[in-house]
């Protein structure tokens, strides 16, 4: 066996290992989501706090920021808000040719 085919299956080996191990994908889950929305909150503008508080009060489902940060990480929980199915051959011709970079959300 040469050097690098040495070296190459220490490395499979390796991740191998690690992989099999490995129980949860390190994500940041709810948790870590509500962390850095809370952050975020503290250093925004007052002007900001009191428009995300003006939305937040439209929601039905969450009370806090900190919670709507959570959102995107349960997509059947709010699939109409998460994705949008289209079938392949029915996307709208202008769909494509409109340019969305200086567009803002209105909600």
């Amino acid at each position: 066996m040469t050097t690098l085919a040495k070296r190459l299956h220490i490395l499979s080996a390796t991740l191998l290992t690690l992989f099999a191990f490995a129980n949860d994908a390190m994500a940041w889950g709810n948790d870590g989501h509500k962390i850095i929305c809370e952050i975020a909150m503290r250093r925004v503008s007052a002007e900001s706090r009191i428009e995300i508080a003006r939305l937040m009060s439209t929601d039905q489902d969450f009370t806090s920021f900190a919670e709507a940060c959570t959102w995107a990480d349960h997509p059947r929980k709010r699939a109409a808000e998460h994705f949008l199915n289209l079938p392949r051959d029915e996307l709208p011709p202008d769909f494509l040719d409109t340019d969305l970079s200086n567009r803002r959300h209105s909600w």
